[in-house]
């Protein structure tokens, strides 16, 4: 058996927990990713079986049964993407409650906490709540598109919700430079 060392704390106390959300953020993300591709793939195939539906002059049995599979699928992964923004929720949440907890700390001061290098607690409570807003505006896109991409009736509706998909209007550059802000902010870049 090999003894290997315990996973080194970097930071304690408020600045660990700050520290630890932000990696939890950055998984999230990283699981939204994930679900985005895993989705854009499933909407791909819907497409091709849809195509296939309309080119074919003759009854093709499998492609209901098919498109069932497929839709289920991405009924799955809107459950997923839906569970990922709920977990952004909670991670503001704590964000708000660790801003309270330095608010009583400093009971008296007038000294914001900053735990590292320039963002005092109650902004990152702030960048986290506009990521998870800019990730439900997203979600409620996926929905839309989720809903309807198997009832389309034409070739460029069904193209429309395939980059719908894949191209993120919600999540903006002025959000990834907040996270990668944050990111930064907690040395996790």
């Amino acid at each position: 058996m090999f003894n290997y060392p315990s996973p080194i704390k970097l930071f304690s106390g408020n600045a660990q927990r700050v520290y630890d959300l932000a990696g939890d953020l950055h998984g999230s993300v990283n699981q939204w990713n994930l679900l985005i591709s895993s989705g854009s793939m499933t909407i791909t195939n819907i497409s091709r079986l849809k195509i296939i539906e309309w080119d074919d002059d003759q009854e093709n049995a499998k492609t209901p049964d098919q498109l069932q599979s497929l839709c289920d699928l991405l009924s799955s992964i809107m459950s997923e993407l839906e569970a990922v923004v709920t977990g952004m929720g909670k991670i503001q949440d704590q964000y708000i409650a660790l801003a309270r907890l330095e608010d009583f700390q400093r009971k008296g001061t007038d000294v914001p906490t900053i735990l590292f290098n320039s963002i005092p607690t109650p902004e990152f409570s702030r960048i986290v709540e506009e990521i998870k807003n800019a990730y439900t505006e997203e979600l409620k896109i996926k929905r839309c598109i989720a809903e309807n991409v198997a009832h389309c009736s034409t070739r460029e509706e069904i193209n429309f919700y395939g980059v719908g998909w894949s191209y993120q209007t919600s999540i903006t550059a002025i959000i990834k430079r907040k996270f990668e802000s944050l990111l930064i902010e907690t040395d996790q870049c």
